[in-house]
């Protein structure tokens, strides 16, 4: 059984510097009164989300598993926790972001803008569980960013006299 130190270092640090980074974030919103019922309600929200996320990659990993395609524990748990963080962190920026405008998002942007992200990271992992080349995951990132634009763009408006 080898040890990867690379790994451990990775996972442990990365933990602790999340860990950091939330203490201090926590700190900055106490001091300029950031933590009120609208903090509350957006994380609440984002975190309820990301659950959900979570179940349907527990179903998309037992299909895979149940149609045999072999998977390490190490991965589908580490894509599980990528899926579930990411997910409770993008619902979260989107919900920030769109409780501090004058006009809210509308949802059939965020609608399109999510699904295409979903669908972008669904087709990008299962090419590379198929073919265990790991960088076709990096050939999702444009789809997923251009589906993050679709969802936080402002239509421009058009006043008719």
């Amino acid at each position: 059984m080898d040890v990867s130190i690379g790994g451990l270092i990775g996972v442990y640090g990365g933990m602790i510097c999340g860990l950091i980074g939330w203490g201090y974030a926590r700190i900055k919103l106490k001091k300029e009164r950031g933590l009120d019922e609208v903090h509350v309600h957006i994380r609440t929200k984002a975190k309820s989300f990301a659950w959900y996320v979570t179940l349907v990659l527990i179903y998309f990993f037992l299909t895979l598993t149940m149609i045999g395609i072999e998977m390490s524990m190490a991965m589908v748990l580490s894509l599980l926790l990528l899926g579930h963080v990411g997910s409770w962190g993008i619902t979260s920026v989107i919900m920030e972001v769109n409780l501090s405008r004058e006009e809210p998002f509308k949802p059939p942007y965020v609608a399109g803008g999510i699904i295409l992200i979903c669908l972008s990271v669904l087709i990008f992992t299962v090419i590379t569980i198929a073919t265990h080349v790991w960088w076709y995951l990096l050939l999702g990132i444009p789809f997923a960013a251009g589906g993050l634009i679709i969802t936080l763009m402002r239509p421009k408006h058009t006043e008719s006299f």
